[in-house]
């Protein structure tokens, strides 16, 4: 509604969060010289004008009429509004570097009709690259990072905010964006601990990302090393997605693990790959472990 006493609804999409998620914007068409008055929130644009656009992590909507009340007024100004930048960056393993940008973003293919799912340095180097919420990952597609080695990009060109910004490229000088390799990858991957998740399932953490397609049963051999029985009922669990640990492998087993008996893993040597593709120590390795008396 316009301050000028004429009705000219216009709706606004929320469109990204800002402010450690206590901001809401939104993106919209506005007039210039004009003033804006919230008059609601919509939850649904198309199904009625609704309270519960908006709610906390519990669910309590704000209402349309706490937004009455307060009379949220703005003008229209002419300036522009900032494109995305990169806040941090690091390198988490022998190939790939995350990218945590200073709000939530998307990809683009440069002309705004698409999304990309590579990208060249400017050094020559192609890039799998992936976003979710405000983190970029460059995955590099073949061979590894190395130390001290630039890699260059210009993000204005694939990165864009929620809003349709696109990236800032913030290296100053050249108007690019360099990730720098902060070492080479050329140690072999080594199991950390061994341990009885639950009464099903063993967990096995790395010391870096593996390779989960590297990993077979045939790679382990499990026995209950108190009854010095062989176990030959287990699968090998592997997952992927970005809510899962990559240095992790799990090991299903048929029978229950016991509290009361000690187990013994073998892994066979060069049995597994990082993500560098790295091989596991040349030697068989055998830990031990205590059973559990915890449900799946």
């Amino acid at each position: 509604m316009l301050s000028d006493g004429s009705i000219t609804p216009v709706k606004l999409d929320a469109k990204d969060y800002a402010d450690d998620f206590t901001t809401v914007e939104f993106s919209g068409t506005l007039a210039a010289g004009k003033t804006y008055t919230v008059v609601n929130v919509v939850y649904n644009p198309g199904t009625g004008e609704v309270d519960g656009g908006v709610a906390d992590l519990i669910g309590n909507s704000v209402l349309n009429t706490d937004i009455e009340d307060n009379y949220f007024t703005f003008e229209y100004i002419a300036e522009a509004p900032e494109g995305p930048e990169v806040e941090s960056y690091e390198q988490v393993n022998g190939t790939t570097f995350e990218v945590t940008m200073n709000r939530w973003i998307a990809l683009y293919d440069g002309d705004g009709d698409g999304s990309v799912g590579t990208v060249d340095s400017v050094e020559g180097d192609t890039f799998n690259i992936s976003v979710e919420d405000d983190v970029v990952t460059f995955e590099i597609a073949t061979g590894g990072l190395k130390e001290d080695q630039d890699y260059t990009f210009e993000i204005d060109e694939f990165i864009k905010d929620l809003h349709g910004e696109v990236a800032i490229n913030d290296n100053s000088t050249d108007g690019k964006t360099v990730f720098e390799g902060e070492y080479t990858d050329t140690d072999a991957p080594y199991i950390e601990e061994v341990v009885a998740k639950n009464r099903k399932t063993i967990k096995i953490t790395f010391n870096e990302d593996v390779d989960t397609s590297s990993v077979s049963k045939a790679d382990f051999t499990l026995r209950n090393y108190d009854t010095d029985k062989n176990i030959t009922d287990f699968d090998i669990v592997t997952e992927s997605g970005s809510d899962v640990d990559d240095n992790i492998i799990e090991i299903s087993v048929t029978k229950a693990l016991e509290a009361r008996y000690e187990y013994e893993l073998v892994i066979q040597k060069k049995a597994v790959q990082d993500v560098k593709g790295n091989f596991s120590d040349d030697a068989t390795e055998t830990f031990y472990f205590n059973g559990s008396n915890l449900k799946e």
